[in-house]
Formats: structure tokens, sequence, C-alpha cells
């Protein structure tokens, strides 16, 4: 499924709604300006909100459930953007459970930023092997547990940099169909990696931007001084451009991802197409290798009172290498979706995306936006 520890923290965070960003729809467009102010920062009002809310889950690599979300949202100082504390818990039909907490810190005028979480997941899915044919799945159920910490100080306008460093464990049980991918015994590691991270981030807010660009590098290796049992290397690296639409509160986003592993990185950590941030359409699980890319856009548009849409498309591939990425299938999608702008003091999204795939058509219901 997703790689490493994001099988639980991105399970809690998209689908759960851990990140809860509040999205674009508004009242009024942003400016440079106003983008230093986050929707519960304006005027001071209150230094703590609280919010807490059910949430409905719709995946399709997951299925559909519940989750219960709660937040702290507040301000550590005058110039630093908002902070979050949340934890959440969530259940799918699919048998799929997840619950897990986390900080996300920024202070000392933003010089620092500071991610920090721990999560235990359960993930029920179909995991295809292409070694075997395109169409050859089976079901099976991923189940880990651990922790992940990111420090990241700004050391140039825009320009942060650190470490990130996570830890968990790794099970799945015997297989029910015979394949190269699970052992007959089953898979049960020691994950630990440490990794640099840089961010350019010259959004004109952090939450809801209609202007600038947040570039993220990330890399992680794995190794036994680490506390891994396997030793491999992961590099990631997405670029995200925002800017007004045609009208001034509209907003036109795009977001172009590269992911790259080792040849002897294990299945789950090697790059999935349709995880992350990356195109929806597709289930986790299905298409992976050691190399892949993933470009799309998106157009926001807030419609009447608490209403919003947005239409998106994209295309990517992945691949045994990045030179074989060229001769690679391409894998487009393209959807709209709803969005329902459920608290005005937050600003915070509800949405409901329908995407189309090259295999299947899917929905999606998260808070936040998908980039």
């Amino acid at each position: 499924m997703r790689n490493s520890l994001n099988a639980c923290l991105a399970f809690l965070s998209l689908n759960l709604g851990f990140a809860a960003a509040p999205a674009f729809a508004q009242e009024s467009p942003i400016t440079p300006d106003s983008a230093v102010a986050h929707p519960s920062e304006d005027a001071q009002k209150k230094k703590v909100n609280f919010v807490v809310a059910p949430i409905p889950i719709v995946n399709p690599t997951i299925g559909n459930g519940l989750a219960v979300a709660g937040m702290m949202m507040y301000k550590h100082d005058p110039d630093s953007p908002v902070s979050i504390t949340g934890v959440a818990a969530g259940y799918t039909d699919s048998g799929s459970w997840g619950v897990g907490a986390m900080q996300d810190s920024k202070f000392a005028a933003d010089r620092w930023r500071i991610l920090g979480g721990g999560a235990i997941a359960l993930a029920k899915y179909e995991l295809y092997v292409p070694e075997i044919s395109p169409d050859f799945h089976f079901s099976t159920e991923q189940k880990l547990s651990g922790g992940m910490l990111q420090v990241l100080r700004r050391v140039a306008p825009h320009l942060y940099a650190g470490l990130r460093y996570m830890r968990a464990t790794m099970r799945f049980p015997t297989p029910e169909e015979a394949q190269d991918l699970i052992p007959e015994e089953g898979i049960d590691y020691d994950m630990g990696g440490l990794g640099l991270v840089a961010e350019w981030d010259s959004r004109n807010h952090s939450f809801q931007p209609n202007g600038g660009i947040d570039v993220v590098f990330r890399s992680n290796f794995s190794r036994e001084n680490f506390g891994a049992d396997l030793p491999y290397e992961r590099y990631t690296l997405a670029y995200e451009q925002y800017r007004p639409g045609f009208r001034k509160q509209d907003v036109i986003a795009w977001r172009v991802s590269l992911c790259g592993t080792s040849s002897d990185t294990p299945f789950f950590e090697r790059c999935q197409f349709g995880s992350s941030n990356d195109l929806r359409g597709y289930a986790v699980g299905r298409y992976y290798d050691d190399a892949m890319y993933a470009a799309q856009i998106e157009y926001r548009a807030p419609l009447w009172k608490r209403f919003g849409a947005v239409a998106f498309a994209g295309a990517g591939s992945v691949a045994s290498s990045f030179g074989d990425l060229a001769s690679a299938d391409t894998l487009a999608s393209g959807g709209v979706g709803l969005r329902f702008l459920a608290s005005k003091e937050q600003r915070v999204n509800v949405s409901l995306d329908y995407a189309i795939g090259r295999d299947e058509s899917t929905l999606y219901m998260y808070i936040a936006e998908a980039f």
C-alpha cells in the first residue's frame, strides 16, 4: 500500500482529516497582505480554536467508513502560522482502521517547523503483482505501527531544510496466493530511516494559496543503524504552483511529482501510483515500481454560499527506472468535485471527488484539497 509510515499517517491525515487544512472556499479573495494571517488568526479574536467532527471516509483502496477527528489550532507567536494538535480514529467497511495523533508546530517567527506523529493502522486492500500478470491480485492486510519526526529550519527567505526520522513495524500475514512479494511465512519488518528534507515555500497563504510555489524534496535512507531490517533508499520531489483563475476568487493549481527508489526497496516502500497527493482515479496497490512521475492540474471555483467546485486532470506512469518512464504506459485521469465549507471561521472544506482512471471510476471523500 502506501510507502512506509505513510500507510498509517496518510490514512489518518487524508482520510480522517488530521491535516484538515482549510481549502479555497471563501467569501473574499486572498491577497498577499492578508496571507500572513490564517483564517483562525483573523484579528486575533481567538488564541485557540477547537474542531471536533465526524468525517465520512470514501476511498477506493480501503473502502468506505467513518472517522472522528479532533484538532486544536493556535499560534505560538504573532509572526508564525497556525500550529495544529490533532487526534483521530476511523474504521471502514473493508475492516481497515487507524488511530493516531499528530503535532504540527511553527514558531520563532516561522523560523522553525516541527512535524511529528504516531499511529497504528490496519489496511485491507487488493495487492496486484504485475510480474505474474497485469490483472493478478489477491487480498491482503498491512498492519503498521510507528511514528515520525521532522525538524526544519529556515535557512534563507522561503527556504527550509532539515531532517526527517521514521521508525515503524510492518506486518503482512501469510498470503492467500503464491507470489514473490510476500513470502509464505508473511512479513514482519522493523523499519527505520533518516533523510534530508528541503522545502521552498513562497505561497501567499499556507492553507489556501492563490499565488506562489511550494517545492518539497524528501529522502529516506533505511539502514540498520537507524533501526531497519532492510537497507534501501527513497527520494521524492514535488512542485506545486498556484495562481488566480479567470475570476479573482478562483484558483488554478498544478502539481508535478517524481519518485525514485533503489532496486532493493521492498514493494510497500516503492513508488505507489495514486498515493499521497498524486493522481486520483487509481487504487493504491495496483501500479507501483522503482520510478514514477505524475502531473496534474486543478481549477477551483467557489460557487454559491458555502459550496464550491473543482475540475482536475492529470497523467503519469511507473517504471523500473527513470529511463524507462518514456516508454511506459501512460496512466491518465480526470474528474470533478464538490466542496462544502464546513466551518466559516476556519474555512475548512469537506471534499467529494469523482475521478475516472484507466481501469475504473472512483469516489473520494476527505478534508481539505488533494494538494
